[in-house]
């Protein structure tokens, strides 16, 4: 049998919820209307240091004419874990009682609300709970 294996870089943030088994599709820019099923079948379990993501194998069962070097795009169904938001820093509103967002709400009125930073490295920072409503930005 045919079998295509592809190596992908999973960012960081993403590389703690790829497992072994895991579904996933490639596509390629040559067969446009062609996307191609596969697994993870496994991971490094580790992050490369000098660009923060995690070797991962992909395996479809048939290759379809893909030849090899060709660029791909690798779409990985993930959970989505954590209830998060990104915000622009020019968007906090920092105080002594705490840090808080401005959002507009269902009566078109502006309403501060209170959301708690939580950071998990230098670049990658969450807002807990993700505030309803227009976010600045």
């Amino acid at each position: 049998m045919d079998v295509l294996r592809t190596y992908i870089n999973v960012p960081q943030i993403h590389a703690p919820t790829v497992r072994v088994g895991q579904p996933a599709t490639l596509s390629v820019v040559e067969y446009p209307n062609r996307t191609f099923t596969g697994k993870v079948t496994r991971t490094a379990q580790s992050l490369d240091p000098s660009n923060r993501t995690m070797l991962t194998k992909f395996r479809s069962p048939t290759r379809l004419g893909v030849a090899s070097r060709h660029y791909a795009t690798v779409q990985l169904v993930l959970p989505h874990t954590v209830p998060s938001v990104i915000i622009l820093g020019e968007c906090l509103i920092v105080r002594g009682s705490g840090t808080q967002v401005a959002i507009v709400n269902d009566q078109q009125t502006i309403h501060l609300q209170p959301v708690v930073v939580v950071t998990t490295t230098a670049l990658d920072w969450k807002f807990y709970p993700a505030p309803r409503g227009t976010i600045c930005g």
